[in-house]
């Protein structure tokens, strides 16, 4: 047995908001501030289905960040230039327009005017990933399902798919550290990971007949799934 190792960080640099999916036709809602002054979008990156369907009507996972954007609903008035600050560090991490998930629980997130004037806030919860999902997409980016435990695919086959993490049945929000292993059970390099341009996707792709065994390790949890590679 041979294992390939494979390290990707998916860096929340807010470089594909999920808001810019326009090629797809699917964005995140906005979720509107506490003051009703201000709607807070977050920049999916991943495609998160959580991020994507919800917003940020879900619990952002501990150890995972995410970009927020914000746009102001003040009638007659351009929005000032605004910074945010987490009002519990010990939770969530704020630094420039990404928040990271640091423990457990709930912290409030202020939106600040160049005078440091609170101008609205949100409040955001993190929670622990209690398990990961490997979700396939099609082509055009559209989620199709979970992928099983163990399956077939052909040789010549090229897979997209991306690593969801979820609390229960929840889903949770942000980009995180995967790590992945491959290790080949059978054949000659049978399978090859790419990472896709676009952020937080990749690409399966079936070289060969042959046999692996794919662990992503993230957020403190595994998933292993494996595939056997037909002629």
């Amino acid at each position: 047995m041979r294992w390939i190792r494979l390290v990707w960080l998916m860096v929340p640099l807010g470089l594909l908001a999920c808001g810019d999916a326009g090629d797809l036709g699917i964005g995140p809602p906005p979720s509107g501030g506490s003051l009703g002054r201000t709607s807070v979008t977050p920049e999916c990156g991943a495609l998160n289905q959580a991020c994507l369907v919800g917003g940020l009507d879900a619990p952002l996972a501990r150890g995972a960040s995410l970009g927020l954007g914000v746009d102001y609903r003040l009638a007659g008035n351009s929005g000032p230039p605004t910074t945010l600050e987490g009002v519990n560090p010990a939770v969530i991490d704020v630094t420039d327009a990404v928040v990271t998930g640091r423990a457990q629980g709930m912290s409030g997130i202020l939106i600040l005017d160049p005078n440091r004037q609170v101008v609205d806030f949100i409040h955001l919860w993190v929670a622990d990933a209690t398990e990961l999902r490997v979700i396939r997409h099609n082509d055009d980016g559209l989620p199709v399902g979970a992928v099983r435990s163990s399956g077939t695919v052909l040789a010549g086959d090229e897979i997209i798919l991306s690593l969801e993490a979820f609390n229960g049945t929840q889903g949770l929000l942000g980009l995180f550290e995967t790590v992945w292993q491959i290790e080949v059970l059978e054949g000659e390099e049978p399978i090859a990971i790419v990472e896709d341009i676009v952020f937080g996707w990749f690409r399966l792709i079936a070289r060969g007949p042959g046999k692996v065994r794919l662990t992503a390790d993230a957020l403190g949890q595994q998933k292993t799934i494996e595939l056997e590679v037909l002629p």
